[in-house]
């Protein structure tokens, strides 16, 4: 039996130290399913997603997707490509690969559309603030498609868009990347490893210290990074053959010009995340799995203001009908692990694609799943609501815990001035309850006995009827002193 415990004494340094919103949202459109692959915060609070949507229909019909929101995830408009400019040919194969806010408010938007019935092409476009098109521009190599994955508004204002030409005489895929100047006229073209008869492929794309651009992805099943100057002559190529067959999904610019590029390798039991430290010179400084994530692959990666890693991404088998499950993952400068939160609900099969640190120190997750778009807002630790249990979001204190890790007992240390009856409910990382009790008013702390549980990571939480006030993360750990 739970032995609670209350105290309804003051005590000083029980004060919440930091406000943060805490929320989940998915987003349905139609009788398509959608997906959502890049989110970014906006200048308003809010933020936009972009990604694709699928028509359960006889022909293809894979459009651009486009969703603003406000800071509580709330829609503020919606844009589906699929009938007028700048995509007028259903069906087609279209994706939505990138969106930024632009300094005059307006987005710069980039991917792949089908221009032909075989034909593709990388795309630049410029939105107004309400996503209404200003211009669109394709590029592309005679009648070989280009696929476009990663884009990137360097520090000059000029745009850039990096993926692959499948050269359909050849038989090969190679790296391609093209820039333009803001009004989207193209500056020059570059294309890597079209003579050499080998597969190669792009998918982020980062500007660099010294004004150039660091470019990841994958070569003949090796894991790929090219350096280049501001022209996209190539300084520096590395490739690394971690397993039979890798992947760089995405880097990121430390301050002193070195990289982290994260990935997925393929080994026997399926899909593992990696993260890779490579110097300015591109030479490799240390290489690290995630622990606790055996299968799965790392698909967003950002330094935050803390100079820490923080990635994203999911985990799965490939070899077994295990759902894909988000991750957002926190390590420090030495790849070393702080904390790893995980999004483990059968029932939306999410997949993290990007992460982006937000105004309030916390993060927002832009992914897809089983039943559309989602975002997740988490706070500065990573702590996300697993159940939903509020429709509108409001903010969210972390809570104080301690000790922790603890082995025996949690003390929970309640918000100030609280007059009202609460309750305590504790989540596991499948999001199943493993614990709940009441807790009377005017209570400053409740003692908890988790002596009981198996170890892990769980998740409290703090409820007001069905608001929630309060969320933080613990760790159980039994013998731990």
């Amino acid at each position: 039996m739970k032995q609670i415990y209350f105290f309804f004494f003051f005590i000083a340094c029980a004060t919440t130290t930091s406000v943060a919103q805490v929320w989940h949202q998915v987003y349905q459109f139609e009788n398509a399913l959608i997906q959502g692959f890049q989110a970014s915060p906006t200048s308003d609070g809010g933020y936009i997603l972009v990604g694709a949507s699928d028509y359960p229909t006889g022909a293809v019909r894979h459009y651009v997707h486009l969703l603003k929101t406000d800071s509580e995830g709330n829609k503020v408009w919606e844009k589906a490509f699929n009938n007028g400019s700048p995509f007028p040919n259903p069906p087609s194969i279209d994706e939505g690969r990138f969106i930024q806010e632009l300094s005059d408010g307006n987005y710069l938007l980039g991917g792949y559309r089908q221009i032909e019935s075989s034909n593709s092409s990388m795309f630049l476009a410029k939105l107004t603030e309400l996503g209404d098109t200003v211009w669109t521009r394709d590029i592309a190599f005679m009648t070989d498609p280009c696929l476009g994955f990663s884009a990137l508004i360097d520090p000059n204002g000029d745009y850039l868009i990096a993926g692959k030409r499948r050269d359909l005489i050849a038989g090969t895929e190679n790296v391609y990347l093209a820039k333009t100047d803001s009004d989207g006229n193209l500056l020059w073209t570059k294309q890597y490893f079209e003579a050499d008869n080998q597969n190669s492929e792009i998918l982020d794309i980062k500007a660099t210290t010294d004004q150039g651009y660091i470019l990841v992805g994958s070569l003949d099943n090796e894991l790929l990074v090219i350096k280049t100057d501001q022209q996209g002559n190539s300084v520096w190529t590395k490739s690394f053959g971690l397993s039979n067959q890798d992947k760089a999904h995405a880097v990121a610019v430390n301050s002193d010009g070195s990289y982290i590029v994260g990935g997925s390798s393929v080994g026997f039991v399926g899909y593992t995340p990696f993260l890779i430290k490579l110097n300015a010179a591109g030479e490799k400084v240390w290489e690290k799995s995630i622990p606790d994530l055996l299968v799965g692959g790392v698909s967003g990666l950002i330094i935050d203001d803390a100079a820490d890693i923080v990635v994203t991404g999911s985990k799965f088998s490939f070899f077994s009908n295990y759902a894909p499950e988000g991750f957002l993952a926190k390590l420090d400068a030495d790849g070393e692990l702080r904390w790893l939160n995980k999004f483990e609900d059968p029932n939306l099969q999410f997949h993290g694609h990007s992460v982006r640190q937000t105004s309030d120190g916390g993060y927002i997750i832009g992914g897809g799943s089983s039943t559309g778009m989602l975002l997740i807002k988490t706070d500065n630790n990573g702590v996300f609501d697993l159940s939903n249990a509020t429709a509108n979001p409001t903010e969210i204190l972390s809570l104080n815990l301690s000790p922790n890790p603890t082995s025996d007992w949690l003390t929970i240390h309640l918000p100030q001035g609280n007059k009202d009856l609460l309750e305590l409910t504790i989540f596991d990382y499948h999001g199943r309850l493993v614990g709940k009790t009441a807790i009377s008013s005017n209570a400053s702390v409740v003692t908890y006995s988790v002596a009981d549980l198996p170890a892990g990571s769980y998740v409290v939480r703090i409820q007001r009827g069905t608001e929630i006030i309060g969320l933080a993360k613990f760790i159980h750990s039994p013998g731990q002193k």
